[in-house]
């Protein structure tokens, strides 16, 4: 794969990424407080990281993300490869 496709390809997943969660979080409620701000996921690198008041709210945000993959055709792996 030549340097652009990779860019290409990485700079698409993205897009997609960003529209999964932004249509999976949009209507809950689950989220921590953060200097006046509702936060309820961090992205950095290849990973997210979720916030939620209680572990209930965790798995409904969780279950939320993995369906609306699904509709894009993308899965989650809970665990890095080596």
């Amino acid at each position: 794969m030549s340097l652009w496709n990779s860019k290409v390809t990485s700079y698409l997943f993205n897009l997609v990424l960003e529209a999964v969660m932004s249509l999976s979080v949009k209507d809950l409620e689950a989220a921590i407080e953060v200097n006046g701000a509702q936060v309820n996921n961090l992205q950095f690198a290849d990973n997210i990281g979720l916030l939620t008041r209680s572990e209930p709210e965790l798995q409904d945000i969780t279950t939320q993300i993995e369906q609306t993959s699904r509709k894009f055709g993308l899965m989650i792996i809970s665990k890095k490869p080596k």
